[in-house]
């Protein structure tokens, strides 16, 4: 039960309508949540604990006066005293978190187990989520497992505790996660873009490998994890686990006692993943860490790191309650086959699908196969509700695919033979090896 307020207390808002106390939700380092109903609907309400890091009313106002970046923010709405009452502190209302956001910790502990499609998707939401709060000037200070959550069924995430936004390199860090935030705030640099940036590459890398990048060897052999090894580890000499030229940290995977490893989720994932996803987590945790400006991947980089990696993601059908995802970079040469792959469930070779490739870039076709905005344009930011094409199976033969119009416009298919067809929205074109598609701004050419 909380301690700051009592189920049914009255709260003022600035717009002059009520809240009233429903229920106390859960509390941390900073405060306590509740829900409120305020104008007859439900929402949370944060109170600050008197004593402590907490945001001033002036900077709560800031944010408050400013949309939010995306969807993705619960994000202050309505600042909240207690009228007559100044000594009993503020608060501020935001959107309820839905139940069916969970924590990243649940990912962690096998609790919840999302395809790896989905959890791309999550990762793709998260960096549009925190590259939309950049271009508005602020930076959020403290990326952690306690401020984001994940539907790993839609891909959608939730991004909690809003109010520790500042304006970029205008404010001290007010709050630190050990292990997620970037070593250089600890030595007095003020909270900026870049320093979002390598707490968004740690968690990313604890999304997709369960484990995290600066702990292995080193951590093993600590008899003691205080809270001066973690400043060890973590602030004054980190080093990645998968550092190709210093394996003095290295990643540990003695399976016959799981209390002796670290490192081991992802010495079980790394060699799983294609190359041009590792090396971006090898790039971020060796010069990353050393030069901020220029070592760690932006936003755009992580965008383009995960949308190839969505679009490598193959099927093989060992497990015939699941099929079994692995990833294979799609060839994007028109003149070289698709090379097979090993199933990381059963160890068989799986023989790819067609690809398409567009430009510079090549994607599997299968049938949870979507192809988006941003295939045809780079430059355009992912979203799930810009769908260009989906590929569906024939019906009367699932082992035929095509690629399905969903936009506005008409598309132009030429035949390995050279005759054309016209793709209306709402038709489809069958995906055969050498079937070309002209969809306005790019063309995508089929192949095996």
């Amino acid at each position: 039960m909380g301690e700051l307020l009592e189920v049914g207390e009255k709260i003022q808002t600035a717009s002059g309508v009520e809240c009233s106390v429903v229920k106390f939700l859960g509390g941390g380092g900073q405060g306590e949540v509740y829900e409120s109903n305020w104008g007859g609907q439900s929402y949370a309400l944060k109170w600050y604990f008197k004593q402590g890091n907490k945001p001033s009313k002036n900077a709560l106002q800031l944010l408050i006066g400013k949309r939010a970046p995306n969807d993705s923010f619960l994000w202050p709405l309505q600042l909240a005293t207690i009228e007559n009452q100044p000594d009993r502190g503020y608060g501020y209302l935001m959107k309820l978190r839905e139940t069916r956001f969970k924590s990243p910790l649940d990912l962690l502990s096998g609790k919840i187990d999302p395809t790896f499609r989905n959890l791309t998707t999550v990762g793709l939401n998260l960096v549009n989520s925190f590259k939309s709060l950049h271009e508005m000037g602020f930076c959020y200070c403290d990326i952690a497992f306690g401020n984001v959550f994940l539907d790993c069924e839609t891909g959608e995430v939730a991004i909690c505790d809003n109010d520790n936004v500042v304006e970029n390199m205008a404010a001290e860090v007010a709050v630190a996660t050990v292990g997620f935030t970037a070593p250089e705030l600890f030595s007095g640099v003020k909270p900026s873009r870049t320093t979002d940036l390598y707490s968004l590459s740690v968690l990313l890398f604890r999304l997709f490998l369960l484990d995290h990048p600066l702990e292995g060897r080193r951590v093993l052999k600590c008899l003691c994890k205080d809270s001066a090894a973690n400043y060890l580890f973590h602030i004054k000499e980190p080093k990645f686990i998968f550092d190709p030229k210093d394996l003095s940290n290295e990643a540990v995977g003695e399976r016959e006692d799981r209390d002796r490893r670290h490192g081991a989720n992802a010495l079980d994932y790394w060699d799983g993943y294609p190359s041009f996803f590792k090396d971006a987590f090898t790039r971020s945790f060796t010069s990353g860490l050393h030069d901020p400006n220029n070592g760690r991947l932006t936003e755009g980089e992580w965008q383009n790191v995960l949308f190839r990696l969505r679009d490598s993601i193959v099927t093989c059908n060992c497990n015939k309650k699941v099929g079994i995802e692995s990833f294979c970079e799609p060839n994007n040469s028109t003149s070289q086959s698709n090379v097979p792959i090993s199933c990381r469930g059963c160890g068989r070779n799986v023989s790819p699908p067609n690809r398409m490739v567009i430009g510079r870039h090549a994607l599997w076709l299968t049938k949870d196969t979507s192809l988006y905005q941003q295939h045809v344009d780079p430059h355009h930011q992912f979203t799930q509700s810009v769908v260009m094409a989906d590929v569906v199976q024939n019906p009367n033969n699932p082992s035929e695919l095509g690629l399905r119009n969903k936009t506005s416009g008409k598309w132009v298919a030429t035949r390995p033979d050279g005759s054309m067809v016209d793709i209306p929205p709402g038709k489809a074109v069958a995906v055969k090896p050498g079937f070309e598609i002209n969809f306005g701004k790019a063309k995508g050419l089929i192949l095996s």
